[in-house]
């Protein structure tokens, strides 16, 4: 699993540092972060599989439940201050453009409409949740 995470990563990282900066595509940013937005769930998931594992936590059939003890007791052993609220940006993030009537490319951002509502994506933003991602999977190897 921390092979897949680990690939999924690399996409990101060639796209953010040498694919975008060669053509310049703002319509490349969706392609990034979805590769981010699946790292981060396969760390979820490992996370939550370690620490059944170790049998600290129960796993549900609730989705909700399976996270909400991600949150309140997976979480705190793993990651540092402010690296949960990043990964949970990024889920809320993708959730709404998967609820998205919109999306469009305005100058240097990527923006998904929502009801009247938006979030905007841009290069910045996309290379912090990288750099967030890229963070916990190298504290995961040392705690492993």
């Amino acid at each position: 699993m921390l092979n897949q995470i680990k690939l999924h990563l690399n996409k990101a990282n060639h796209m953010i540092y040498t694919t975008f900066p060669l053509i310049q595509e703002n319509h490349m940013f969706l392609s990034i972060f979805t590769e981010i937005h699946q790292a981060v769930c396969k760390i979820i998931i490992f996370l939550i599989n370690k620490e059944r594992q170790k049998m600290n936590i129960q796993i549900y059939k609730d989705p909700k439940l399976n996270f909400k003890t991600f949150v309140n007791k997976v979480a705190p052993k793993y990651l540092k201050e402010g690296q949960l609220s990043t990964l949970i940006e990024i889920l809320k993030i993708n959730k709404k453009h998967s609820l998205s009537s919109l999306e469009f490319v305005r100058k240097n951002k990527f923006v998904i409409m929502v009801n009247d509502k938006y979030e905007v994506l841009t290069i910045e933003k996309i290379k912090n949740f990288y750099k967030t991602a890229n963070n916990i999977l190298n504290q995961i190897k040392e705690k492993v």
